[in-house]
């Protein structure tokens, strides 16, 4: 009887072992989720300007003629990647929020004229308002400005 009894416990663990295999298989994990891209379009100039997450670069596309082309591009920054990009188009600026700091670009070159870190800060967003930049928490409060002439962050 002990014979038959491990050629049943072999019989059953040699089942067992694809029945397992094959229910792992069903398991099937959850991909990473992308990272946020931000785009912004300046409708008068025919540019998009095209930034996301993870990096610190920012592109620009001229959109005149049917596909688009590549017009013009930041340097590699070290200070942070993008959380928030926004365009001030009277004065032709680009504004990226960054995780330590606002990069304040020309808008048609992608030169950086301005940085001003913002160490410490919780702020996930901003909003361009005639003559001021209002920083956004994540709950969308307001927690701080920067004027949008000056670049003082008050």
């Amino acid at each position: 009887m002990s014979g038959r009894n491990i050629f049943i416990g072999l019989f059953l663990a040699l089942i067992a072992i694809p029945l397992a295999a094959s229910l792992r298989a069903d398991v099937v994990p959850e991909p990473e989720p992308l990272p946020r891209q931000y785009l912004v379009e300046w409708s008068g100039e025919h540019l998009l300007f095209v930034a996301d997450e993870r990096s610190s670069r920012i592109q620009s596309f001229h959109l005149n003629a049917g596909a688009p082309v590549a017009y013009a591009q930041t340097r590699r920054h070290q200070h942070s990647r993008v959380r928030d990009m926004q365009l001030d188009s009277q004065r032709g600026k680009l504004w990226v929020l960054g995780y330590n700091g606002v990069s304040v670009y020309d808008a048609r070159s992608l030169a950086l004229q301005r940085y001003i870190p913002l160490e410490g800060a919780s702020i996930s967003a901003m909003r361009i308002e005639s003559e001021r930049v209002v920083l956004l928490a994540g709950s969308g409060m307001p927690v701080g400005e920067i004027d949008s002439r000056s670049g003082v962050f008050g």
